[in-house]
């Protein structure tokens, strides 16, 4: 016999039922493992020890349901479901390997188990399939295939003397003994019953009492579906304030707010607390999160994680530089292999990245180091992981090969259990062997890289908790866990529309409109639980207050939910809040030392982005200016200050994964400089005459063929798909360009009967005087690519570039011709300009772009750089103008326009 009762929102639903119920011995089924451990405490407050038993329904259906063979659990399952799964099966749903097939296996059991407790057959499945008119052919195969999947599963289970939790769901065996000595059976405002748990319920064999605490209208009493959904009204009489709503426009005016009116003791309801940014600011010793911070969240778990990827990215014996500077940017990795010095190896690093390395290995250092001495200990320890073969040689690595005394002084060693947690998951990892007879079966390539991300996969969701004996003032939880509770100080985040109700999801193969025929939750369902969870919260909350994001820049709104409450008067206005500007500064003045003073804006004056000239910025009494220096100063001085004089650059955390602009430029010259090495050599004179383009082609192939052997790919090449395009692409481009190249030498610069002098890039760069101002020595200096000079008395200068020959490069490109004119001729013999014949040679579009005149006075230009910055120092210019290097712009058109009146 089964009795409804219905309690009002006024009432405590967990006092209510157990006052009445605390008599009998009775088996108490509740929605969450919260409202669970909050009726049992109130049951042993009033002193009962009779044989009552308090269960979540989902704890109950474990206990319930017998198994003749043992219950395969959490990754087993996942691994023996993807190890039975054929290669075509693998096709058919794309998973090329195991951690790609993750995502769908764990959309796949709860999906079966979902049918299994709603009785929905496949024959009831295909029949929808067939009928909706939405369905495609491609629905009916996956289903088909998923069934198939399905009893493959089962019988290997079955051959092998296990089971799974989904196959296990038969009312014919259950273990009766569980009702021994009870009385009745009291279910806690469950919301929604599947068709499994009704029938549990139909065939117990004592009393039913299930208890709601919402409208009796809401629910038909036969079948326990809902019949409507929860309104306004329906809180309306139980509320005895009006709803305190604060509306914000972003997340730090409402957690200063919030911090504000914070009284403890006080809850605070936030639906993606772990997934915000701020939550990492909350003090674990202050505020109790009720679902727990992850292990993926500790530092021992970083550390573990940059320990991994540095085993996985380890190729041919080279350590990938991002991977390496990723992990030396956390202190705890360098603190492990006791390295104190930790700006000056990071300073290393970056010097390495930025003269475009991507690996190194042992080999590549000719002294010793502290970056040498860490890649040693991480040899030894990469060394200790190849040997890895199972689970077991696994987790003897992990709890003997690192010395875990060198993290128990760091917050979560001595504050948390979560020393504690890692020995317990490393012992269920390695009962995995006992599923898994073949590891190479799972992980073909790469076995110990592979078992070492299936372990931190693992180790991911597991919860540290804390081991402090203080009590945080304040509890931080989720609306999952209010189910049943009463609050008296509670705070409510973000109730935002797309938060609640949550943004509408795309459900596992099944449309919305098909869910509802099979007889399965939809979205509306979830909306209207969720809904009903809020509104029933409100109501059995003192004062609360509910904080709202409204930004149109953010296309956030406020939720529907709450336009309701407030439609039908059960809110005060709206009050809108925004943080102060002075409020920002507190925040942010926290994190100073306290002998650290920041400027207020109002008082930095004019000149702040000015820096002033030093004696000794030259020294001695020596200004040395390249092009590329001139250029930066002509960009911005400020910046030419800190890049030239002081030498400062700055760094990028990440590595370009491709064969950066500056490395194929390089690959480029050294190809034309290698090419002009090879002619010299073979007419032993740097003078070429007769047809020496017929040599062209082979002395091109030489010279990339050693370019592909070189130490400058070995280091600085990416390891991966760029590869392939460098040398079937690239290279072909190039050897095609230079070929260009030679043959334009040849045809328009090689006289009648005469000969072509080249003069290929030298190491060093050369270095010229050009004049003395106010006691500074100025030089100019530089390095071409190629000067050539003929019989017939013409002199060219060539500079190689890759890349697109677009306007504002070559506009750039032609001053540095002026540039190396000016250092090579012009300042020893102005007279040579008339001789002069430079261009641009863009190796890869095959473009020559020739110099048309020379309207740059080099000598001026430098002297008028030394003399602002003696006279006004460093100061920070206008920002260019965007249109500034546009071939054609509205400008243009209207200086065009004025010329012509």
């Amino acid at each position: 016999m089964t009795e409804l009762h219905f309690i009002n929102f006024k009432e405590d639903i967990n006092y209510k039922v157990v006052a009445e119920n605390q008599q009998q011995n009775t088996l108490f089924l509740f929605p969450t493992r919260a409202s669970c451990k909050k009726a049992k405490q109130i049951f042993l407050q009033n002193w009962n020890f009779n044989a009552s038993l308090f269960y979540t329904f989902d704890e109950f259906k474990e206990e319930f349901f017998l198994s003749e063979f043992p219950l395969l659990r959490e990754e087993k399952r996942l691994l023996t479901l993807y190890k039975i799964m054929s290669e075509v099966d693998r096709e058919f749903f794309r998973l090329h390997d195991y951690f790609k097939a993750i995502d769908f296996l764990q959309k796949l059991l709860p999906f079966w188990q979902e049918l299994a407790e709603e009785s929905v057959s496949d024959e009831q499945v295909l029949e929808i399939l067939a009928q909706t008119e939405s369905a495609g052919d491609w629905q009916q195969e996956m289903y088909r295939r998923i069934v198939q999947l399905k009893h493959n599963y089962q019988n290997y289970l079955q051959q092998n003397g296990l089971s799974d939790p989904v196959f296990n769901l038969d009312l014919n065996k259950v273990d009766s003994t569980i009702y021994q000595n009870l009385q009745q059976v009291v279910v806690v405002n469950q919301f929604y019953y599947t068709k499994l748990e009704k029938k549990i319920l139909e065939n117990v064999q004592l009393p039913v009492k299930i208890y709601y605490q919402l409208p009796a209208d809401m629910i038909n009493q036969e079948n326990l579906q809902l019949q409507r959904a929860i309104t306004a009204a329906d809180i309306a009489t139980s509320l005895t304030d009006k709803i305190s709503v604060a509306q914000f426009k972003d997340d730090f005016s409402m957690l200063a707010h919030l911090f504000n009116q914070l009284q403890a003791p006080a809850t605070i309801l936030d639906f993606r607390f772990q997934q915000q940014p701020y939550s990492a600011f909350f003090d674990p010793q202050k505020f109790a999160i009720a679902s727990g911070n992850t292990f993926s969240q500790s530092r021992f778990f970083q550390f573990l994680h940059n320990l991994h990827q540095l085993h996985t990215d380890f190729e041919d014996s080279k350590f990938s530089l991002q991977t390496l500077l990723d992990a030396c940017l956390d202190d705890l990795f360098l603190e492990y292999f006791d390295i104190e010095e930790k700006a000056e190896l990071r300073a290393q690093l970056f010097k390495l990245i930025d003269k475009d390395f991507k690996q190194i290995d042992i080999d590549f250092f000719t002294e010793e180091n502290l970056l040498q001495k860490l890649l040693l200990d991480l040899v030894a320890i990469i060394d200790d992981l190849n040997k890895v073969k199972d689970a077991q040689t696994l987790v003897e690595f992990y709890s003997y090969k690192l010395d875990l005394a060198k993290f128990s002084q760091t917050y979560e060693f001595k504050y948390t259990d979560l020393p504690e947690v890692y020995f317990q998951a490393l012992a269920d990892f390695a009962s995995l062997d006992n599923s898994v007879e073949n590891w190479r079966e799972i992980f073909p390539n790469k076995l110990a890289p592979m078992l070492g991300q299936l372990f931190l996969d693992y180790l991911k969701p597991q919860k540290p908790k804390s081991t402090s004996e203080s009590r945080p003032a304040y509890k931080i939880t989720n609306l999952q866990d209010t189910r049943n509770l009463k609050f008296n100080k509670l705070h409510i985040l973000h109730i935002s529309e797309g938060v609640l109700p949550a943004a509408r999801k795309n459900q596992f193969l099944f449309s919305e409109n098909q869910r509802q025929k099979l007889g399965l939750k939809t979205y509306e369902d979830i909306k209207n639980r969720d809904k009903y969870y809020f509104y029933r919260l409100l109501a059995q909350s003192e004062q609360p207050i509910i904080y709202t994001i409204h930004s149109e820049t953010e296309n956030v709104e406020v939720s529907s939910f709450l336009e309701e409450l407030r439609l039908a008067g059960l809110t005060e206005k709206f009050q809108k809040y925004e943080a102060s500007p002075q409020l920002y500064a507190e925040f942010f003045g926290q994190f100073k030392s306290s002998s650290q003073q920041w400027p207020i804006p109002q008082q930095i004056p004019a000149d702040f982005f000015h820096i002033p000239f030093h004696t000794d910025d030259f020294a001695p009494q020596k200004f040395k200016v390249s092009f590329s220096s001139w250029n930066n100063f002509q960009q911005s001085p400020f910046e030419y200050y800190f890049q030239n004089i002081l030498g400062l650059r700055q760094h990028q955390p990440e590595i370009e994964a491709d064969f950066s602009s500056t490395l194929l430029g390089d690959i480029a010259h050294d190809v034309l400089n290698r090419v002009w090495q090879k002619y010299i050599a073979a007419f032993k004179t740097n003078k070429l005459s007769g047809n020496f383009y017929k040599y062209a082609e082979n002395f091109i192939q030489n010279a990339v063929e050693l370019i592909q052997g070189s130490y400058k790919l070995k280091y600085k090449a990416p390891q991966n798909y760029s590869e392939e395009y460098f040398r079937k692409v690239f290279l072909e481009l190039i050897k095609e360009g230079v070929k260009n190249f030679i043959l334009r030498l040849y045809n328009n610069y090689l006289p009648e009967n005469g000969w072509l002098q080249v003069m290929p890039e030298k190491g060093k760069a050369t270095e010229k005087f050009v004049s003395e101002h106010d006691g500074i020595k100025i030089f100019l200096r530089g390095r071409a690519d190629l000067q050539v000079e003929t019989s017939a008395g013409k002199i060219c200068i060539f500079d190689y570039k890759t890349g697109a020959a677009n306007y504002p490069k070559v506009k750039r490109y032609l001053n540095q011709l002026i540039f190396y004119e000016t250092l090579y001729y012009l300042l020893d013999d102005p007279q040579k300009q008339e001789v002069l014949d430079s261009a641009i040679y863009f190796i890869e579009a095959k473009e020559l772009k020739r110099k048309k005149k020379n309207d740059l006075d080099v000598k001026t230009e430098l002297e008028n750089m030394v003399e602002t910055i003696l006279e006004k120092g460093y100061p920070l210019l206008a920002k260019k103008a965007e249109y500034e290097d546009v071939d054609i712009t509205r400008r243009d058109r209207a200086e065009l326009q004025e010329q012509k009146k």
